[in-house]
């Protein structure tokens, strides 16, 4: 069960990029990733999101709730993100 979310996850994020990747050089791009929680696994997510954004000179915004409890607290983050107008969205949800 893991490792199909881990590669339904892996695919979207490449799908994502994949197409945001035919944007313009001249445009800047913004990304946000929202993960599940402050975990060990989910920190490699956000570092990996971050370094794929500097390779291509995007910006990147990773946020995640402090635990897997706090569904409020993401649903709030992808609310932020959605206000400040990211081009990009990446969710882990709860």
């Amino acid at each position: 069960m893991k490792v199909s979310k881990v590669l339904a996850l892996g695919m979207a994020a490449a799908m994502v990029f994949g197409t945001v990747c035919v944007a313009s050089a001249e445009e800047n791009i913004s990304v946000g990733c929202v993960v599940k929680a402050k975990h060990e696994y989910y920190d490699k997510v956000i570092r990996g999101a971050q370094d794929a954004c500097d390779e291509y000179g995007w910006e990147f915004t990773g946020m995640s709730p402090s635990s897997f409890d706090d569904i409020d607290g993401q649903v709030s983050m992808v609310e932020d993100m959605v206000t400040a107008g990211v081009n990009v969205l990446l969710v882990s949800p709860n």
